[in-house]
């Protein structure tokens, strides 16, 4: 499917949520039990699942959404996600790559009644201690200084950085996946506007303003969490990937060795076959 194809098959809808248009993608299969929702990673552009989102649709229900920029904070944001699912009567698995994670983990924490389960990959436990403590922290540093570059940097320019991050990130990869993703990579860099991406900086920002997740938080959802974590992802120290796997209740731990930060985008049908296993067999 391409991304055109996409947007004919899934048109975006528009919800007042707030008193604000939210803006997202929802196909409802009335073959399903459960509904995901998927939240992308930092670059905040939805668009980014598509492959996953048209994959996921023959055995669920599908929502997805950018982290619009009428809701400014991830509080704000979380609770506009929450209000959104209640007006579709759902309850939702909240499938989250990266930042994505980080979102799933604030949406559970401050609305844990309309979550069913987590399906959260290569993510840190958001919480003021250990290695995560230490990654937010340096995430903040990171995010102000590219801040303050996009600030004077001519956007065209800044976005060649970008691409360079992305590549740096592939660079392991099979020639293939690498070669589909930067593709895509691409296609979205020429969608992201700069009001966008510094949207996108102040959100990753305000992830440290939430370091307060316990273990507690989690323990409704035992046995209805599955993590993903690529081994050689070099986001995460191994002390954050065990904090982030000791936060949750009985969770699934699938690592595998490959595929890097990315990698639950890049082998879409072998992490989609794991993901569809995992939801089929709790339902």
């Amino acid at each position: 499917m391409t991304l055109e194809e996409f947007y004919k098959a899934y048109p975006q809808q528009t919800k007042k949520i707030k008193g604000k248009d939210f803006v997202y993608r929802y196909h409802r299969n009335e073959n399903a039990a459960s509904t995901l929702v998927l939240l992308t990673g930092g670059i905040g552009l939805s668009d980014l699942f598509f492959m996953h989102f048209d994959r996921f649709a023959k055995d669920f229900s599908v929502i997805t959404f950018d982290y619009l920029i009428c809701y400014p904070t991830m509080a704000e944001f979380a609770d506009a996600v929450a209000e959104l699912i209640k007006s579709l009567d759902l309850k939702v698995w909240l499938v989250g790559q990266s930042l994505g994670g980080a979102a799933a983990q604030i949406i559970t924490k401050r609305h844990p009644e309309i979550v069913e389960g987590l399906i959260l990959s290569n993510t840190a436990a958001v919480q003021n201690s250990g290695g995560s403590k230490e990654y937010f922290e340096g995430m903040k540093k990171r995010q102000s200084k590219s801040r303050r570059m996009i600030k004077i940097v001519p956007f065209g320019i800044a976005k060649k950085f970008m691409l360079k991050a992305i590549r740096k990130k592939t660079e392991k990869l099979p020639p293939e996946q690498k070669d589909r993703f930067e593709a895509l990579a691409d296609v979205m860099l020429n969608m992201l506007t700069k009001e966008y991406e510094l949207h996108m900086i102040d959100m990753l920002i305000d992830c440290g303003n939430h370091l307060n997740i316990s273990k507690k938080d989690f323990e409704f959802l035992s046995d209805r969490v599955m993590l993903v974590i690529n081994e050689d992802d070099e986001t995460f120290s191994q002390e954050t990937k065990q904090q982030f796997i000791n936060v949750m209740t009985k969770p699934y731990v699938l690592k595998e060795k490959s595929g890097g930060h990315l990698g639950a985008l890049m082998d879409i049908e072998n992490y989609a076959a794991s993901v569809i296993e995992y939801i089929t067999s709790r339902e």
